[in-house]
């Protein structure tokens, strides 16, 4: 199983990091356990992938650029499309390898809401924030229900809920 964390700037800049499980991580020799690390920026045009391990950054040769605004889920969005091209031979591939990305997010509340990704190694993905409610949630939804009971955490090893003597 693998695990991705992705951080998204106000500036349309993204970064993202793929964390292989621990049997894959014995398999590929990569002691930190991240398998790639992807940065893009599309105010300079520019990305790279980053090897942790082996503490070298790698920019790849691609496109970013901001896209017309749009409606998704009655949200306005603006949206960057990422383009990478990984050169024949550059990793054992017979021919160039275009891989495509495209992210909208939402300026009025800052979340990504749709994301759109193309690469003939892995395949298409997606995400969509659906169901998109404004407005205030009802106040239960930060309450404990009146008919659960409430109990105090138990402590651990004779220290209190946060560990502490």
């Amino acid at each position: 199983m693998r695990t991705s964390i992705v951080a998204l700037a106000v500036f349309g800049g993204s970064r993202q990091r793929k964390r292989a499980s621990p049997l894959r991580r014995r398999e590929s020799g990569t002691p930190s356990g991240i398998v790639e690390i992807n940065i893009s920026d599309p105010l300079l045009g520019k990305s790279w992938g980053v090897n942790p391990d082996r503490r070298i950054a790698i920019e790849r040769p691609g496109t970013a650029g901001l896209t017309t605004p749009r409606t998704i889920e009655g949200l306005r969005v603006d949206g960057i499309r990422r383009t990478t091209t990984i050169p024949a031979g550059a990793i054992g591939n017979e021919r160039a390898i275009v891989v495509t990305s495209d992210q909208w997010t939402s300026p009025d509340l800052k979340v990504l809401v749709l994301s759109e990704s193309s690469d003939p190694r892995t395949g298409t993905s997606s995400y969509k924030l659906v169901n998109v409610k404004r407005g205030d949630p009802p106040a239960s939804l930060f309450q404990v229900p009146a008919d659960f009971t409430l109990q105090a955490m138990p402590s651990l090893n004779g220290r209190g809920a946060r560990g502490r003597q």
